[in-house]
């Protein structure tokens, strides 16, 4: 079997599976891809130093892959360097910790290509696609200066370039329906900027309640 799936970043949150707290090798290898950036970004350690990765990196240490995957650092370690020889990923000093760089990262993550899209099962599909499909490219998607003024501008045209990457491009129903979802959240009391960074780092294509379930103070006009 070929082809490819698209695997939820949050998989071991499934309900009705209960995660084991000490990870396998698997599992470990997925926790690198799903953590790896999608793009170019800019992240700062705990010493507030600036680390800027590219896409298929990670900075990391090997006490916080320690605690992540339930592992002894030793393990952690010989992990690393097993990937490493094997081509699967490399490792390089960074800023308080380390940048592991994924091999060949094209095969295994990059958004909506088009093998993907040809030959691959897509797992996951969000609603709102079948919405997009029924009601085509009519009319004009909402602007900056059409956006309801409690929705961040700039979170916003990044979900949009997020969704144009992945070659999942907002329609104007689709844009109308992500609004009304993001008003739900909203009103739940989650903080529609969260909501949309988390679906753009995850590079998802659809809008989900914030991982962390502390809600935000928003305020809600009835």
């Amino acid at each position: 079997m070929s082809g490819y799936i698209k695997l939820y970043r949050g998989w071991r949150d499934t309900d009705g599976i209960t995660p084991s707290k000490v990870f396998s090798e698997a599992e470990a290898w997925l926790w690198l891809l799903e953590n790896a950036t999608w793009k170019d970004t800019t992240r700062w350690n705990a010493k507030r130093q600036e680390v800027t990765l590219k896409p298929g990196q990670i900075h990391v240490s090997l006490r916080s892959l320690s605690t992540a995957w339930g592992w002894s650092k030793s393990k952690v370690e010989r992990f690393l360097a097993r990937l490493e020889r094997v081509k699967k990923a490399g490792q390089s000093a960074g800023q308080s910790g380390i940048v592991l760089t994924i091999e060949n990262w094209d095969k295994y993550q990059v958004c909506g290509t088009a093998s993907e899209t040809q030959t691959g099962t897509v797992a996951g599909q969000s609603r709102d696609t079948q919405e997009e499909g029924k009601e085509g490219k009519e009319g004009k998607k909402p602007s900056k200066a059409d956006l309801p003024d409690w929705v961040p501008a700039d979170d916003w045209a990044s979900f949009v370039e997020m969704r144009k990457a992945i070659k999942k491009p907002l329609t104007p129903r689709a844009a109308e329906l992500a609004i009304g979802k993001l008003d739900g959240f909203r009103k739940a009391g989650h903080s529609p900027s969260a909501v949309l960074q988390q679906s753009t780092l995850n590079c998802w294509q659809d809008l989900f309640e914030p991982r962390n379930k502390a809600r935000s103070a928003v305020k809600v006009g009835i």
